[in-house]
């Protein structure tokens, strides 16, 4: 089940997706010690304005977005490719390493 956000976090989440739409991205990646990162065609760029992703950013918002089961797979394995479902209709990719 996934974890609930607190509201800082459900806007930063919100505000992550969203880049997704207004930079016509595919994916998103997550990796603990950089910035979120977007699939744009073949390159992977840095969001802007984006703050490095530490331990707390993967254990509040990655984990809000996974199921029991992703979740116990994230753990296991350190990585995880996944589909997110946001606002109801719009379905990304998300990288999480």
């Amino acid at each position: 089940m996934p974890i609930p956000l607190d509201s800082s976090n459900e806007l930063r989440v919100t505000k992550l997706l969203s880049a997704l739409s207004e930079y016509k991205a595919s994916d998103l990646h997550f990796t603990l010690a950089t910035p979120p990162n977007l699939r744009i065609g073949d390159k992977i760029i840095p969001i802007p304005n984006e703050e490095i992703l530490n331990n707390a950013f993967i254990e509040n918002i990655v984990f809000s977005m996974l199921t029991d089961e992703q979740a116990r797979q994230f753990e296991l394995k350190k990585n995880l490719v996944f589909t997110h479902t946001f606002k109801g209709h719009s379905r990304y990719k998300v990288h999480c390493y």
